[in-house]
């Protein structure tokens, strides 16, 4: 029971704003935990051109925010930070989750009674994701004890609602599944440094 299944979640949009995406990873607490000190290992000041508060796949990528040229980044070093930080997470047992819209399809669709389809984008997918993970730790047959400790990466316009989400998710009785469905946490990513691993989920599902 102290091996807990822990998932830590993001969001992502393309620059063009067609396409909105939920992604991340699942895996049990044993596994985050020595990925975490690699982590931190990996991105201890000493091992980069320059010192980054936070890991965020599309400022690498891009050579963007704390990862531009004028910092002591080039194509190079960005590249192989995020080669060896994958190679960190495909290590351990962790799986690679995510759920993407077309926003313009899911704007396109007719409000009922004044109220959009999850109200927007963000909670339509967020309850999504929910669901889904709930229901496939459900059609796995684990022990009853079993449920997902959520982590989602602080979004202040959206944390009441996702709040109530999950709060109604957890207490809806048509759904077998809802046992599934453990603690909701929002962090920031200096903070609670496996929401940069969710980054890279959230980007990988975005592309």
């Amino acid at each position: 029971m102290l091996a807990m299944i822990q998932a830590y979640m993001d969001e992502s949009c393309d620059k063009e704003q067609t396409l909105f995406a939920i992604g991340g990873f699942l895996g049990r607490s044993d596994a985050w935990i020595p990925l975490l000190y690699e982590w931190i290992s990996r991105l201890d000041p000493k091992n980069l051109p320059n010192p980054i508060r936070a890991f965020h796949m599309t400022d690498c990528e891009n050579g963007w925010g704390e990862f531009r040229d004028d910092l002591g980044w080039d194509g190079d070093s960005r590249r192989t930070l995020i080669i060896d930080l994958l190679d960190i997470i495909c290590k351990y047992q962790v799986g690679m989750f995510g759920l993407g819209i077309p926003l313009r399809d899911y704007k396109s669709l007719d409000a009922i009674n004044g109220v959009n389809l999850g109200r927007n984008e963000y909670h339509f997918m967020f309850q999504a994701i929910l669901a889904d993970l709930a229901i496939e730790l459900e059609e796995g047959k684990l022990p009853d004890h079993e449920t997902i400790a959520f982590f989602f990466d602080r979004n202040s316009p959206h944390e009441v609602w996702a709040n109530a989400v999950h709060k109604a998710s957890q207490n809806d009785t048509r759904f077998a599944w809802r046992r599934r469905i453990g603690s909701l946490t929002f962090g920031n990513k200096e903070q609670l440094r496996l929401l940069q691993v969710a980054d890279i989920g959230a980007y990988e599902t975005m592309k």
